[in-house]
């Protein structure tokens, strides 16, 4: 079988792809000859097929599923002769950008085409035959470019990267059998919309033609209605799978509710419904939460939603695992008022999303509105109306509340019972009583939570006296209610239980009285320590270690250092360290060293309150650490034992830890001595990674020295093609940030405006503040060059200034402009025999720079130089432009808008550029 092309016989594929016994050949045809059996099936690829097919028959409409899912059981074609056709899907779509969270940058699409064929002939499609109609232009498949190389998407459940994605010449698909090939199409244009896409391909002699929008669409599974008040609220139901394609459809609908002035919306998936990405899932909850509030979610990876948006809800959220749901059955613990609550935007059920999405709503309607909706409304009207809008209702309208706290709707029922808050008769406030003595415990903490939150002192007074005659469990529900709800009545009663050792209650008591405010709370505090209960000690150094006060302080530091005499640091105890930096602390850490689990955090405190001698102390145990213990020491050693650091950076710079390798680099620029330079010098030679190439050069590059600069064109001549990339970067780096460097800018301006004198003026600036600036030596001998002043460009010989072209071309492989200004200098090296009839070699040599200009200016172009204004004007090119070759070059360029609309790289620039002499 050629390399890039696949066949699937009618054999194999009834045999494997459908599970089925072997196809009849049609009229006529000849039988294939015998062959081996296959190999026996194993019980993973059997089910990976049938799950394959499975998702597969997922995406056809009911005709075409029953066709295939007929032949999958039998293994014979379809009788009626009509039915005996090619099907065909595309599934697992993916749009996105070449680089992560960017819109600017170009996209790509790819997807799996899967020919089914129930026909009683084999049929062939070629890739060369499929185009994608994208925003009205056609696209090619092509393979992924070394930018897209290593891009992953998801596929189902699966991640793949689009380097290892088969896509055959041809295939070729039998009678009875189905095939597939991927196909991806990079080059896009960019943004976060997404467009009118079709796919055109063939199959024999027929094209066909597939809207992946409608078929996308259908995926997604969407429905919408409205409902609440005047029909304020966007309900939009999801049943299938959310991806990068049907997104689009979602935020369309969206905009269809936000034109109808539907500012209110709830998104709920399905059983069975997935989302394909991750990255879709996090948009879509930062969306949620954002909506309506001043600090919005900026997404520009997928299509932005409506600002008219005010409120956006999610229910039934599918995790991150594509096809699970993430459900619960009611009831949950929703409370409809609570702070806590009333912010959610992402609930675990649709009653919950809705209640929460309307309840604004019924805040603010007229009263009557309210009350219809209590009476006659839908039971998630009527939850919402009771959350949101009851409290407002007069008291002779209390019965209608009442009624439903009885309601065997769990949601109606504690929406009522909340709403009994905002009452101050008798009957409400018995009610809550009676209810918060409930044996459910939902129904008893709503109701504890609404006495608590009620703005009347009986409430209180009832809540209060609820407390002393409950027994152990109700009043650890209570407690933790009340510190919700912080009230100076609470303290006395809160105090007392903190107090009696027999209550059992210590810990939540504690807690609720940090939250209430007590005079005595430090000395509770205090007695706490130097009790008897172990997690009761723990809580009490905790509270008072977030404390700032500096009684606070002075209790936990002695709590801590008492601890240290004979264990190691237990949580909370090193921030403190960190924050008060007590020395007496630091024998003690030293001595628990070897104890201690996590030495990483307590390296990191011994590096804010620790000496010379706790550099010798972790010199000493460095070898035994593990590698992310060895970086805090490496962090630690740079300012408190250079000489220390120094010795332990090589070790470091040779580990294959990428996090220990950074460490070291960035001590040795921090320390940037020469004994230092001389370490990351000997790590850029000896180092064998990309990690360690990429750190070391950026480090070099910012300590600028001539020695780094001179280890890095070593590299960048004779490090070999892996390693030059990075010391290329790095002396583009250290070019940048040259003093020369704003003048060589200036002079470049003045050069493209033809100002040759000023434009030489600033190179000899920028060349006196940078000797080593190889771009101003450049800019200024391409000025001599046009001035015609070849002796000054390379001592009045032009062939040798060709030679060293030549012998600098390896160090700028697949550089666009590099190929684009030695164009320039053969097209000026053409002009000067051009204008010198007798010198020697003249026809030869001119024919030999004609050629070498024009293969560089097609490299220059296939590379990404898209400057086509510039190439027409430049006076370098100009007797060149007048040859019919490069006129023919020319008439094919694109427009230069069209170049610019689809960015091809970093090496598009159209900073005009100069071949370097020492870069």
């Amino acid at each position: 079988m050629p390399a890039r092309r696949f066949t699937i016989n009618a054999i194999a594929a009834a045999l494997i792809a459908f599970g089925a016994g072997v196809p009849r050949p049609a009229a006529g045809q000849v039988p294939p000859p015998a062959k081996k059996a296959a190999p026996a099936q194993t019980a993973d690829s059997a089910n990976s097929s049938a799950v394959e097919l499975k998702q597969l028959v997922g995406r056809l409409n009911r005709a075409d599923r029953e066709l295939v899912e007929q032949h999958a059981k039998s293994g014979q074609l379809p009788v009626e002769k009509q039915d005996r056709r090619v099907i065909f899907v595309l599934d697992s779509p993916f749009l996105g950008s070449e680089y992560y969270g960017s819109n600017t940058n170009p996209r790509f699409l790819v997807a799996r085409l899967t020919l089914i064929n129930l026909s009683d002939q084999p049929i062939e499609s070629k890739r060369e035959d499929v185009r994608l109609n994208f925003e009205g232009v056609a696209y090619s498949v092509k393979e992924a470019t070394e930018s897209l190389k290593n891009r992953p998407f998801q596929a189902g459940q699966n991640t793949v990267q689009l380097r290892s994605l088969p896509m055959p010449a041809e295939l070729n698909v039998a009678s009875g059998a189905r095939g597939s090939t991927w196909l991806l199409f990079p080059d896009l244009p960019p943004g976060n919309h997404v467009p009118a896409i079709t796919l055109k391909f063939k199959y024999g002699a027929a094209e066909h033609e597939l809207d992946v929008i409608a078929s996308e669409r259908n995926v997604l599974g969407v429905k919408i209605e409205r409902l609440g008040p005047r029909q304020c609220l966007g309900l939009v139901r999801i049943a299938g799978t959310l991806n990068t394609i049907n997104v689009g459809t979602l935020v369309d609908e969206l905009d269809r509710l936000a034109g109808d002035r539907v500012v209110r919306a709830v998104i709920v998936w399905g059983e069975g419904s997935s989302i394909s990405e991750l990255t879709l899932s996090h948009w879509l909850q930062n969306s949620a939460i954002g909506a309506g509030r001043a600090q919005q979610f900026n997404e520009q990876q997928f299509p932005g939603l409506p600002a008219s948006l005010r409120e956006m809800h999610l229910a039934r959220l599918p995790n991150s695992n594509p096809g699970e749901n993430q459900t619960s059955a009611y009831p949950s613990n929703y409370v409809p008022v609570t702070a806590a609550v009333a912010v959610q935007r992402i609930h675990k059920t649709e009653s919950e999303a809705v209640v929460a999405a309307l309840r604004t709503a019924y805040e603010a309607l007229p009263r009557d509105e309210v009350l219809r909706a209590i009476q006659s409304g839908t039971a998630m009207e009527r939850a919402a109306a009771l959350a949101g809008g009851a409290g407002r209702l007069p008291a002779d309208k209390l019965p209608v509340v009442l009624k439903y706290t009885d309601d065997a709707d769990p949601v109606i029922q504690q929406a009522a019972i909340q709403a009994l808050a905002n009452f101050g008769e008798r009957d409400a406030l018995t009610k809550l009583v009676s209810c918060a003595r409930s044996e459910s415990p939902l129904v008893a903490a709503t109701a504890i939570s609404g006495l608590a939150s009620s703005r009347y002192e009986a409430a209180h007074a009832a809540l209060l006296e609820l407390l002393a005659g409950s027994p152990s469990e109700s009043k650890k529900t209570i407690v933790k209610i009340l510190a919700a709800h912080p009230r100076p009545a609470w303290s006395d009663a809160i105090f007392a239980i903190v107090k009696d050792p027999q209550s059992g209650l210590s810990a939540e008591a504690l807690g609720a009285l940090v939250q209430i405010g007590h005079p005595q709370l430090l000395s509770v505090l205090a007695d706490a320590l130097r009790g008897n209960d172990a997690n009761l000690k723990m809580q009490a150094f905790s509270i008072l270690a977030a404390r700032t006060d500096p009684d606070s302080e002075a209790l936990a530091v002695e709590f801590t250092l008492e601890h240290l005499q004979t264990k190691p640091a237990a949580p909370g105890m090193l921030p403190l360290l960190d924050r008060v930096k007590d020395p007496r602390a630091l024998p003690l850490l030293l001595s628990r060293f070897g104890d201690t689990q996590n030495k990483a955090e307590l390296i990191q405190t011994l590096a804010k309150i620790g000496d010379e001698q706790t550099a010798k102390f972790l010199i000493g145990r460095y070898a035994a650490l593990q590698n992310h213990e060895k970086g805090e020491v490496l962090r630690f050693l740079v300012r408190f034992d250079p000489a220390g650091f120094r010795q332990l950076a090589p070790q470091a710079l040779q580990s294959a830890d990428n996090a220990l390798v950074s460490q070291a680099t960035q001590g040795l620029q921090e320390d940037g001595s020469a004994e230092a330079i001389l370490i990351l010098i000997d790590g850029l030679e000896k180092g064998t990674g990309s990690f360690v190439w990429s750190y070391v050069a950026n480090a070099l590059a910012g300590l600028g020295t001539p020695e780094c600069r001179a280890a890095l064109r070593k590299a960048r001549d004779d490090g070999g093609p892996e390693k030059r990339p990075f010391a290329v970067n790095a002396l583009i780096a250290i070019r940048q940030r040259s003093p020369g460097f704003p003048f060589y800018q200036l002079g470049q301006q003045q050069s493209q405006a033809n100002n040759l004198k000023e434009a030489l003026e600033h190179y000899d600036s920028a060349i006196q503040l940078d000797p080593e600036l190889s771009d101003a030596w450049s800019g200024r001998g391409h000025v001599l060059l046009q001035q015609e002043r070849f002796a000054e460009v390379a001592d009045g010989k032009l062939d040798d200034a060709v030679k060293k072209l030549e012998t600098d071309r390896h160090k700028f492989q697949n550089n666009a402009i590099f190929n684009y200004n030695a164009a320039c200098v053969y097209g000026r090296a053409y002009e000067h025999l051009h204008k010198n009839p007798k010198a020697e070699n003249r026809d030869k040599l001119m024919n030999d720079y004609k050629q070498a200009a024009l293969a560089d200016i097609r490299k220059s172009l296939d590379m990404g130089f898209d400057d086509v204004e510039l190439m027409k004007k430049d006076p370098d090119l100009k007797l060149l432009l007048e040859l019919p070759e490069f006129q023919e070059l020319i008439k094919n360029l694109p427009e230069p808008a069209k170049a610019a609309a689809v960015p091809r790289g970093p090496q598009a620039q159209r900073a005009r550029r100069f071949p370097p002499r020492g870069f």
